[in-house]
């Protein structure tokens, strides 16, 4: 595979979610030896950058690729592709999912990638709406008769509830999504979030090696403290979750790992990138309201 090079020195000197210049450096981050952004192999030129904003306490990288860069790699790249809904997200996700959706409804989904969250909830009498920019997942978003855009100003319709789910950690401008969405909600419409939590137990641990920002796509991790200052839309509720189901084989592993000290868990912290199910969850889902 041919490996892209690319320039990540972007640098910020303001939080992207408050705008706070009062910031701090948490320290390096180390990607893996074969990096990728999106589906594409890339070499960076600088060392990412863990900063925390000490007025609303959210997270961001510095030196990060480009916007431009990176609109490119999502829309030229394969696209993630889901399995299905219902498989991947931890039965306390879906079954709150579920509680919220009340047929008829419209979703629009956002980077829904391949349409798997639009197919679990088309089952409902719900009209799906997925916003992507992979080529490739628009092509199956069609095929499947999923209202397909690859850009909010193609979008004419106004929605019950818009969902996004991994993808907060993704944007970079993070207020300009909030109004997207606010514009396209029905009064009193709701928008629901899925995204790492930088206030977690594992989060305020493993600092710069926490697991969730071990990918270069993962830019901004917004707190609960932003989303309960945000003035055009109400904080209904943050739920801890996982962000996925764990493999059932992997229990006993889990569970004799589990049995270590504080201590021991927090070196082991120091060293893994990957969530760990015994310990607080470190995910949240966001409920946010249209005022």
């Amino acid at each position: 595979m041919r490996v892209i090079r690319l320039e990540n020195n972007t640098f910020l000197r303001e939080c992207p979610c408050c705008k706070s210049t009062r910031l701090t450096k948490v320290g390096a981050i180390q990607y893996a030896r074969e990096t990728y952004y999106s589906s594409s192999r890339v070499k960076l030129s600088s060392v990412p950058e863990l900063w925390r904003c000490e007025n609303c306490n959210s997270g961001f990288t510095q030196n990060r690729v480009s916007e431009e860069d990176s609109i490119q790699l999502y829309s030229l790249g394969d696209g993630w592709v889901s399995d299905k809904f219902h498989d991947t997200k931890t039965k306390k996700t879906v079954d709150f999912i579920d509680s919220v959706i009340k047929a008829p409804c419209k979703i629009l989904d956002v980077g829904c990638a391949n349409g798997s969250f639009l197919d679990h909830v088309s089952k409902k009498d719900v009209s799906t709406f997925g916003l992507e920019y992979s080529a490739a997942n628009l092509e199956q978003l069609q095929v499947k008769q999923h209202t397909a855009y690859s850009d909010w100003g193609a979008i004419d319709e106004c929605f019950d509830i818009i969902t996004a789910f991994d993808v907060v950690e993704h944007l970079y401008d993070l207020a300009s999504f909030l109004t997207n969405c606010y514009d396209r909600l029905i009064e009193n419409g709701f928008v629901i979030l899925l995204t790492g939590d930088i206030c977690s137990w594992s989060a305020e641990e493993a600092k710069n090696k926490w697991w969730y920002i071990k990918h270069p796509e993962h830019i901004v991790f917004p707190s609960r403290d932003y989303f309960s200052s945000l003035s055009n839309f109400k904080l209904v509720d943050t739920i801890p979750v996982y962000p996925r189901k764990f493999n059932p084989r992997s229990r006993s592993v889990f569970k004799n790992i589990a049995k270590l000290s504080k201590a021991a868990l927090k070196n082991l912290l120091q060293q893994a990138y990957y969530p760990l199910p015994f310990m607080p969850r470190d995910h949240l889902i966001i409920v946010l309201q249209k005022k």
